[in-house]
């Protein structure tokens, strides 16, 4: 959805919303905190390091990377796996080697998984070759060639993986003993592409390995590229006029600063769901159609009208990063979020925090279902 002539000012914006939450919690975790502000410590720390790109943040990474190297117990479990992951993002052949003497060391599976798929975020091209080619090395268990869809949502390392995993196909599927693990690597893989020319292509490679029994998979996944590319085609230019226009604004939350900041005060903007309405417009709970206050004053700062797609679509994951991080069971007292239903904007005034923790009801899946020795996946 961002792109490369788009992202600097992405990167802005996500810096100014969300580094004073950053700083407001610290780096180093407090025996007082609560295990929802170490998990929002965590997902702050990852986002404004490998997204938005914080020097702050990479070099905090750095720092204490070398701690937990030393140390596990130096750094808090929690944040452990976003400090991994963003200094392997920032860092070099060296630190890599690092990552590498720690698997025969490290005490835990969690520590173990931590620095393994830490290995798929390094940037450069001679260290992905490496990686790509352990996993058809001993050095690298079947069970764990999960760390090829690391590879693939990584896109610094997208393409050269994929091309990989199309020449090395039987090698792959050997390893796994030809079974669901080794097709799942591949269906679950294909859900981080978003162009048509990856779509063509996956088409192409299940032409030639129909994985039987997985139609259906196949059929998803194929459509959550085509739906990603849609998107992409419907809000892409909206984005980028967006962002040239509020990228470089100050765009945290709280009163006295300048740019459409100040002007909706507590109230962030959230794409296609509308927005989530902070402490002082709580109690605000009109319709957020072309009559609501919500609508009206993204209206005023010169966002798109809203339609039944929604407004601009930063990223789909931005969502989740908002509501998690921000606190969106918290944000309001009254509970008041917004959804699309329908097509249409809707408000609910149930508690999210409820639906949140509600157990969810069995049901049965006649698709594929990966076997029960899935190994830890990347935390965070």
């Amino acid at each position: 959805m961002v792109t490369d002539a788009d992202r600097p000012q992405f990167q802005a914006w996500l810096r100014n919303s969300l580094s004073p939450m950053m700083q407001q919690l610290g780096y180093a975790g407090r025996p007082s905190d609560t295990p929802e502000q170490k998990q929002k410590r965590s997902i702050l720390f990852r986002t404004l390091g490998n997204i938005g790109e914080d020097p702050a943040v990479i070099q905090q990474a750095s720092t204490l990377v070398q701690q937990y190297i030393k140390d596990a117990a130096s750094v808090d479990p929690t944040l452990a796996g976003a400090v991994v992951v963003v200094a392997a993002r920032h860092g070099d052949a060296q630190l890599y080697e690092q990552y590498k003497t720690q698997l025969q060391k490290v005490k835990s599976p969690q520590e173990y998984y931590r620095f393994f798929y830490g290995l798929a975020e390094f940037p450069q091209q001679a260290l992905l070759k490496q990686t790509l080619a352990s996993t058809l090395t001993p050095e690298v268990r079947g069970q764990d060639l999960y760390i090829l869809i690391s590879l693939l949502a990584n896109p610094t390392s997208q393409n050269a993986t994929w091309d990989f995993m199309r020449q090395n196909f039987d090698a792959l599927m050997n390893k796994t003993g030809g079974g669901l693990d080794g097709v799942g690597v591949f269906l679950e893989g294909a859900r981080t592409f978003c162009t048509p020319e990856k779509a063509n292509e996956l088409k192409q490679f299940f032409d030639q390995h129909p994985f039987r029994g997985t139609e259906r998979n196949q059929k998803e996944a194929i459509e959550s590229i085509n739906s990603c590319v849609e998107l992409g085609g419907q809000q892409q230019s909206k984005l980028a006029a967006w962002l040239k226009q509020n990228g470089k604004m100050n765009a945290s939350t709280g009163g006295g600063s300048t740019g459409w900041g100040s002007e909706l005060k507590r109230l962030v903007p959230v794409p296609r769901f509308g927005c989530l309405v902070g402490a002082d417009l709580g109690t605000d709970k009109r319709p957020l159609g072309p009559q609501g206050a919500c609508f009206q004053a993204l209206r005023q700062v010169g966002l798109p009208p809203i339609d039944a797609e929604g407004i601009v679509i930063i990223a789909r994951w931005v969502f989740a990063i908002l509501v998690i991080v921000g606190g969106a069971c918290r944000l309001s007292a009254s509970g008041l979020t917004s959804g699309v239903k329908r097509g249409r904007l809707a408000v609910t005034t149930r508690n999210p925090c409820r639906s949140l923790r509600r157990p969810k009801k069995a049901r049965p899946d006649l698709g594929m279902r990966l076997s029960p020795s899935t190994p830890p996946r990347p935390e965070g």
